[in-house]
């Protein structure tokens, strides 16, 4: 029973809570023995929830990111766009002053 850190169905009890993915699950093991298996059930059920969040802040930042990359590639396309219909009207205007300049 020391080894379990408690008695063996509520050991299994917690087992089958987080295999639900229930990781906010409460423990009632022996405080006393950091060694037992629910104390390390314990332990692996707080990491657990913590790569969940970081998991989760990740996906966020990355979805963040996707918008950024999305708007920029928007601008530049709409910079690109503008750029070339400048070169158009220059060269319109070229275009322009050269048939002013020849002879009829």
């Amino acid at each position: 029973m020391r080894q379990l850190g408690g008695k063996p169905a509520y050991a299994s009890e917690i087992v089958r809570t987080i295999t639900k993915g229930i990781l906010t699950v409460e423990f009632n093991s022996d405080h006393q023995n950091k060694d037992s298996l629910l104390a390390n059930m314990q332990a692996m059920s707080i990491q657990l929830s913590n790569n969940v969040r970081e998991i989760i802040q990740l996906n966020k930042q990355i979805g963040q990111t996707s918008h950024q990359i999305s708007n920029n590639d928007e601008k530049i396309r709409f910079s690109e766009v503008k750029v070339v219909a400048e070169q158009l009207q220059s060269n319109s205007r070229v275009v322009e002053q050269l048939t002013k300049t020849l002879p009829d």
